[in-house]
């Protein structure tokens, strides 16, 4: 039996939810951005998804759904001395959040905090140059695991 139509979407939006509630960012987007987003932005979208035999049964394959949250904050900002560490708290209470919201309120199997399927819950570092507009970046990615996602049987 597959999910209800409609549940992986309601997962996206609780994890959407989840980043808002922090209050560490003055805009959320939930795609990636095509134009330079503003500064202490969070953008959030679907990476990949991948079946995950170790947490299926017979009839039924479970799933990895990865996210992506970007933290955004301008390379120019001032003082420049804040940048790196304002986008690692912001990073950091990300991750925090879905270390702490373990199965988004039973929505979902886990969080795959350790990357027992293969993709750990983490954040790396960066730069993105977008519209002319240099951003420090951190990118968190959000492994949830999903029960029963796909029927095996026919």
């Amino acid at each position: 039996m597959t999910l209800p139509a409609g549940t992986l979407t309601a997962i996206m939006k609780a994890v959407q939810s989840r980043v808002a509630r922090l209050g560490e960012f003055e805009g959320i987007q939930f795609h990636e951005p095509k134009s330079a987003p503003g500064s202490n932005t969070a953008a959030l979208w679907a990476d990949r998804m991948v079946p995950v035999a170790a947490a299926s049964g017979l009839d039924a394959t479970s799933g990895l759904l990865v996210i992506q949250c970007r933290i955004y904050n301008r390379f120019n900002g001032e003082p420049q001395d804040s940048i790196d560490p304002e986008v690692i708290e912001a990073a950091s209470a990300v991750v925090g959040a879905f270390v702490g919201g373990f199965t988004l309120n039973g929505q979902t199997r886990n969080v795959d905090v350790f990357g027992s399927f293969g993709f750990p819950l983490s954040a790396l570092a960066g730069y993105i140059n977008q519209d002319s507009t240099m951003f420090r970046v951190m990118t968190v990615q959000i492994p949830l695991v999903i029960n029963d996602l796909w029927t095996e049987a026919e």
